[in-house]
Parts: C-alpha cells; sequence; structure tokens
C-alpha cells in the first residue's frame, strides 16, 4: 500500500512523464532530486518519449536516433536550443546519482509505438 507522500509524488511524477525533454536538462535533475527527497524505497519515476540510444538509427551524432526523432529533435531546438532529446545513457546517470535505477527485467525498458521508450526508473536507496 503506498502511503500518502508517494500517493502526492505520483501524481506529480507523473505530469512529467512525456516533458522531459522539451525542457533544459536540469528540469530531469531536478526531478530526480524532488523524486529522491519524497519518493520512499521501491518507489518509481517514469520516463516516456524518445530516447538516445547508441546505434538505435541512423541519425544524429552517434547513430542514435531514428530519422523521426532526429526530425523533431531539430525542431525542438530551433524552438529553444536547451530542449531536445535526451540520452538514455545520460538520464539513466543522473538518476543512479540520486538512488534510482532502471527496472530490471522487460518493465524497465518497454519499446512503445513512434521510436518511443517507457523507461522506470526505481528508488533503491533510502
Amino acid at each position: 500500500m503506498r502511503n500518502g507522500r508517494d500517493v502526492f509524488a505520483y501524481l506529480i511524477l507523473t505530469m512529467t512523464l512525456k516533458r522531459h525533454y522539451h525542457n533544459r536538462y536540469t528540469a530531469t535533475v531536478e526531478l530526480f532530486k524532488a523524486a529522491a527527497n519524497t519518493l520512499t524505497h521501491g518507489g518509481c519515476v517514469y520516463l516516456y518519449g524518445p530516447f538516445r540510444e547508441p546505434g538505435s538509427g541512423e541519425y544524429g551524432e552517434h547513430n542514435d536516433m531514428k530519422e523521426g526523432n532526429f526530425k523533431f529533435d531539430l525542431s525542438l531546438k530551433s524552438r529553444d536550443p536547451s530542449w531536445g532529446i535526451r540520452s538514455l545513457q545520460e538520464v539513466s546517470a543522473t538518476a543512479t546519482e540520486f538512488g534510482f535505477e532502471i527496472e530490471p527485467g522487460d518493465m524497465g525498458r518497454v519499446e512503445m509505438p513512434s521510436n518511443n521508450l517507457f523507461i522506470s526508473f526505481k528508488k533503491t536507496i533510502c
């Protein structure tokens, strides 16, 4: 059973699911910082959207995006250079700094339609 603090955090964090690329990267850092201070051990942060992954496509600096995501990334950066599709490695490293790890198994990283991913980060440190 979730305690009241976890329910509140779940509602706040759920609203950020698909917005991590429409913000400066500091917003992602602040998301994990807030989650670390709010969620109890085993609590989760879920991110949904496109991510850069080395070797996952033919576009980007490191062949890390499919064509549609590459075009979307350019569109985001044209509106604000601090926006853009984030590297899953970078996001994972930030999550680890705050005591979160991608959940093991099939539920930690799920491929979704339109080259999106659903990533579940579980709090492993109290």
